[in-house]
């Protein structure tokens, strides 16, 4: 059944038409449930950063405030759809009896009485609280006095000027002080404006039952009975107005209990409910009677009277008299939007009660309490029917026009589409109307010093008043959006920027609205239209995001990112804000992370992570580290899945600077072109090859799992260019795809290409680095399940193996060269010292030996050299050759020029041992017999790497040794 249909249960209107309470489409969905949930964290976030300690700078006490205040605004817009939508399930409309019924079905059927309901809360709450929250100062405390004029009692009875027991008072009564002023004294003036001063803060503040009760307290009971007038009449077998909800409700939780209380505490006439009262009814009957009299007496009081201004007011709020109420509305931007908006749900709601009695209180729903014949006029006398003779029809128009205000005019009855629109008008105007001079929602005339308070409440008031204006016309929703923008783009006078809680507010609220996207998806039948324009659809918040994700990954990478990332949450945060980038936006900031983490590992990371390789592995390393690494790729899997290997190639495109079309390429001494980037820096590509080997951790770990599989294994699919046109049928497919196939694809097609491209980019640009890190790579997991599964881009890993042992070898040569070498020079010293008696043996006289064995680990260590380069420089399969169909991020012509480099460096250090030790002879037969023979190396050189290997060849005989070197026959004749 459609709890909406006012057919319900058999009750049928007289006539056959729409709602003219009805403002808003049925909701039948839980999303303003799910959105009111997905608020509250963001909420909480502001609550606590609003409670912590701050001292100092004023203005960041005032932003703290403001955030939170500015949550609770949506909170209280989304709380007043999601309980009309917990209501609405087991709601049925019946029969209006009494207003507080009436009131009831507005609530739960008209958007623009929640709307406005919602607002007139939120701005009640933050009067009340506000200046506590914020440092200002703003007494908690009721200041009781007794306003009963006892002085001027007492005066005028010493004076002998009271009349006698069966004679009235001529002035004392309650509206002696304003037609005789002059005859009271000025204590008991005070102690009355002392009273409506009072009493106006809690009408402001929304506490209508303190309001009450302080009238009694004070002594003027008859005051407390002139407020009673407004609440609407309710039966006590009646609900309440409005809606309630208990603690069973799902999600209820701390920010319900502080919605609950904002609605209980910060309230008017229209959601009050009954009072506690012996009979069996409460209210007025003769409400509307009631309020148009106080419309009256403020319209009286306008001009050339003696009413205090705070009773004016009084007399206007009660009344909804825009003229007698604005006037006392103009402390601050809220005070007037207040005021505005006051004014504008009096006439709303009268407006939409006298509508709905001609279809919910006809005659033809046979009310109990109606005659036949007579028209109900709910508000306007004992059963809702007005007895009084005088009461024409003109003198029910000109009710009408007082407390419709400007809803009343040109306006269709029952119009409810006119009057939604005439609502909407009337709200872009008043938002217009209370901003500064100047400004106007979304102006940009507003001060830049985010120190200044005043200058926080303005920024903040435009933005409120852009959402406000936006749950009415949702086309204006990009404009908060945009405010954003411009709050981060423009400096702060004399700061730079506008502070981090600024940056994180405008980072959740961009966070919260992709979130609302997915929860309601792209249909917004499922969203109330008018809360969505709060929430732009389809837009691009990646810049406002960024700002904050930057400030993130900064903070976690710093120098407590073991505190940060280990063992508090900092990765997880940054993942979350991730989530609404768009997926390059993401990546960039996920490589971002990765990269920032290495250097804040310092230098000594790939050290560290040879070092543990050489005990347990890298895989097993658990080192800090390595654990920041693999949790931070651990994360990204958990939350992007699909786009896990996407990552690790965008990372390794980045490092190799492989996007910036106008990086230069690298030229190294004697090789030239290298084939890699000048800006690509080693210490990137360190991290870049240790973030490859601990992703294949996780890659396992996350099959092991199975859960996650099949997006995974989707991304890698969409990456290598292999989906069909039918993603849905693909998604089935994948779902059901083995570990071991998909390890197998993910091992072939990814992780080795990747490790390839970046060791080879590596090894060739600083051998010494990639020698650092060759020990972690031979001991981990990758390296393992590459060989033991004979993968084919094993054959280019085992080439780069081979030519970083040759670099360690040369290594070890150019060591023992320079041992023998120091040895050699210090045989050279005189054998004997001094003369005839009193010669002795000379630093030189026992090198001879230490020589010898320095010479000949200089020449074995050249031989293993020369043994290692020999077996490769045979074998028919050219050095790091491309394999078909095999995955790399390197354009063909990087690969080619890495390969010319890498092979002229192996005959530049084979040859640099023979220059080394003047070996001529040695050179002609070992070396240049080698090259010849090989099957790849010539073709592979350049050019000039063969010019430059022959001339630097043919120089060796003429270089001579040094002075020192004296040779052996010579030193035999001396």
């Amino acid at each position: 059944m459609d709890v909406d249909d006012p057919s319900a249960d058999g009750l049928k209107p007289c006539k056959e038409e729409r709602d003219p309470c009805k403002a808003s489409p049925p909701q039948g969905s839980q999303s303003s449930e799910q959105c009111l949930a997905s608020l509250k964290s963001y909420a909480q976030i502001a609550w606590e950063e609003c409670r912590a300690p701050l001292s100092g700078n004023a203005g960041l006490v005032q932003v703290r405030w403001e955030v939170y205040s500015t949550w609770t605004l949506l909170l209280c817009l989304w709380h007043a759809e999601a309980e009309a939508e917990r209501c609405r399930r087991t709601w049925v409309p019946q029969p209006w009896h009494n207003e507080a019924q009436a009131l009831r079905h507005l609530f739960l059927q008209n958007h623009s009485v929640r709307a406005l309901t919602a607002v007139l809360r939120w701005l009640r709450w933050s009067y009340r609280w506000g200046p506590l929250v914020s440092g200002g100062a703003a007494d908690e405390s009721l200041t009781t006095c007794l306003a009963t004029y006892e002085r001027t009692r007492r005066n005028t009875q010493l004076r002998g000027a009271l009349p006698g027991l069966l004679q009235g008072a001529p002035f004392l009564h309650p509206d002696g002080p304003l037609q005789h002023n002059e005859r009271f004294q000025a204590a008991d003036i005070e102690d009355e404006r002392q009273l409506l001063s009072e009493l106006w803060r809690l009408l402001r503040q929304g506490n209508l039952r303190g309001a009450l009760k302080l009238c009694a307290d004070s002594g003027q009971a008859w005051r407390t009975a002139m407020l009673q007038g407004m609440l609407p009449l309710a039966e006590a077998s009646d609900e309440a107005p409005g809606y309630e909800v208990t603690e069973g409700t799902d999600g209820f939780d701390k920010l319900e209990e502080l919605l609950a209380d904002i609605k209980e505490e910060h309230t008017d006439w229209t959601e009050l409910g009954t009072l506690d009262r012996s009979c069996q009814s409460s209210g007025n009957p003769w409400r509307r009677i009631w309020k148009e009299q106080c419309y009256d007496t403020a319209q009286r009081n306008l001009q050339g009277s003696s009413m205090d201004k705070w009773e004016l007011a009084i007399y206007g709020f009660c009344a909804g008299n825009y003229d007698a109420l604005m006037p006392y509305c103009q402390a601050s931007w809220a005070d007037r939007c207040w005021g505005e908006l006051h004014c504008l749900k009096e006439w709303l709601v009268e407006r939409l009660l006298e509508d709905g009695q001609e279809t919910w209180c006809s005659p033809g729903f046979d009310c109990s309490f109606s005659r036949s014949g007579c028209k109900v006029h709910l508000g306007e006398g004992d059963g809702g029917i007005c007895s009084e003779v005088e009461d024409s029809q003109q003198s029910r128009s000109d009710r009408h026009n007082k407390l419709c205000g400007r809803l009343a005019k040109h306006l269709a009855p029952g119009d409810a589409d006119q009057l939604s629109a005439s609502v909407r008008v009337e709200i872009q105007q008043l938002l217009l109307r209370i901003l500064p001079p100047g400004r106007g929602v979304g102006g940009l005339e507003l001060g830049t010093d985010w120190e200044v308070p005043m200058t926080v409440r303005d920024r903040f008031a435009e933005l409120q008043a852009i959402l406000i204006e936006s749950t009415w016309m949702p086309q204006r929703g990009d404009k908060a959006l945009g405010l954003l923008r411009n709050w981060l783009d423009c400096p702060g006078g004399g700061s730079e920027g506008p502070p981090v809680l600024v940056k994180q507010f405008a980072s959740y609220f961009a966070v919260w609205q992709k979130e609302l996207l997915e929860v309601a998806g792209t249909e917004a039948a499922n969203v109330p239209l008018s809360l969505t324009g709060s929430l732009v659809t389809d837009v691009d918040v990646d810049d406002i995001v960024g700002q904050h994700i930057r400030e993130l990954i900064a903070a976690a990478a710093g120098p407590a990112w073991p505190e940060q990332c280990l063992r508090g949450e900092a990765l997880e945060l940054v993942a979350e804000h991730c989530a609404v980038l768009r997926p390059e936006g993401r990546l960039e900031a996920f490589t971002t992370l990765l990269l920032c983490l290495g250097r804040s590992c310092g230098c000594g990371l790939a050290a560290r992570a040879a070092v543990a390789a050489e005990a347990a592995g890298a895989c097993g390393d658990k080192s800090a580290e390595a654990e920041v690494l693999k949790r931070c790729l651990w994360v990204f899997w958990s939350r992007f899945p699909d786009e896990f290997f996407l990552l690790l190639v965008i990372l390794v495109r980045k490092v190799l600077c492989l996007e910036d079309s106008t990086a230069s390429e690298a030229s190294l001494p004697s090789i030239g072109p290298a084939g890699v980037r000048e800006k690509a820096d080693p210490e990137d590509m360190l991290v870049a090859t240790l973030c490859l080997l601990f992703s294949w951790v996780v890659v396992r770990d996350k099959a092991e799992e199975g859960t996650t599989v099949a997006e995974a294994n989707l991304g890698l699919q969409e990456l290598l260019g292999q989906l069909r046109e039918d993603k849905e049928a693909d998604v089935l497919q994948q779902g059901s795809v083995s570990i071991q196939a998909f390890l197998r694809l993910a091992l072939d097609t990814a992780a080795l290409p990747l490790l390839t491209d970046t060791l080879l980019c590596l090894t060739v640009k600083d051998p010494e680095s990639a020698l650092a890190i060759l020990p972690a790579v031979q001991a981990s997991a990758l390296w393992s399940d590459a060989f033991s599964s004979g993968a084919d881009c094993t054959k280019n890993l085992n080439e780069l193996e081979w030519f970083l042992v040759l670099c360690h070898r040369y290594t070890a040569w150019a060591t023992a060269h320079s041992e023998a070498q120091s040895q050699l020079a210090a045989s050279a010293a005189p054998k004997l010292i001094h003369y005839g008696s009193a010669v002795r043996p000379g630093p030189g006289a026992s090198l001879g030996e230490i020589v010898a064995k320095s010479e000949k680990a200089s020449l074995d260590a050249r031989d293993a050299l020369l043994d290692w380069a020999r077996t490769r420089l045979a074998q028919d399969r050219p050095l790091l050759q491309p394999q078909s169909n095999s995955q790399t991020v390197l354009p063909d012509t990087h690969w080619e020029s890495l390969r010319k480099a890498a092979a002229c460096r192996v005959l530049l250090l084979l040859l640099d041992c023979f220059e080394g030790q003047l070996d001529f002879e040695g050179a002609m037969q070992d070396l240049v017999v080698a090259v010849a023979e090989s099957p790849w190396l010539l073709s592979l050189l350049d050019p000039r790497h063969a010019r430059l290997f022959l001339s630097r060849l043919a120089l060796i005989p003429t270089h001579f040794p040094p002075s020192w070197v004296v040779p052996t026959d010579a030193a035999d004749g001396r």
